[in-house]
């Protein structure tokens, strides 16, 4: 049994949500306090996680861009810059200037994960769209050749 905090009722372990980071286990409020509480301030909550985020933009991108990196390419943000100063800022594939973090993409191997430069939207999107296949960007290749005038 275990006392909840808010409506001080003794109820059954079962009746609260897990929480590690308590002694017990447990969270301190029952399941149906926190419902309650949940429901009575869902749109205050909305409104103070928007109003935070606005006045946070840029540590939320520094923070997705900085997860993202270690999470899915398993590199740091400086090995990132190395990879862009490498290419001079550039698209490894059309060489446009790449100058918002949101036009710079990671290019990888799908199968082995290995980096294989930065891209443009536009390119990464083409390599991915060809599911990285050699023969059927030949095949592309030759078929606009064909019709190249």
């Amino acid at each position: 049994m275990k006392c909840c905090t808010k409506c001080k009722t003794e109820k059954s372990q079962q009746e609260f949500s897990k929480n590690k980071n308590n002694k017990d286990g447990l969270s301190c409020w029952c399941k149906l306090c926190k419902k309650i509480w949940n429901d009575n301030n869902k749109g205050h909550n909305i409104i103070k996680k928007k109003e935070w985020d606005e006045k946070n933009k840029e540590h939320i991108k520094k923070y997705r861009e900085k997860y993202c990196l270690n999470k899915y390419y398993n590199i740091t943000l400086e090995e990132k810059k190395n990879f862009l100063l490498k290419q001079n800022n550039k698209c490894a594939i059309c060489f446009k200037l790449l100058k918002e973090s949101k036009d710079i993409n990671i290019d990888h191997n799908h199968i082995t994960n290995e980096i294989r430069g930065i891209l443009c939207n536009n390119c990464n999107t083409g390599l991915g769209l060809f599911k990285d296949s050699i023969p059927i960007l030949e095949q592309a290749f030759k078929y606009l050749k064909k019709y190249n005038k």
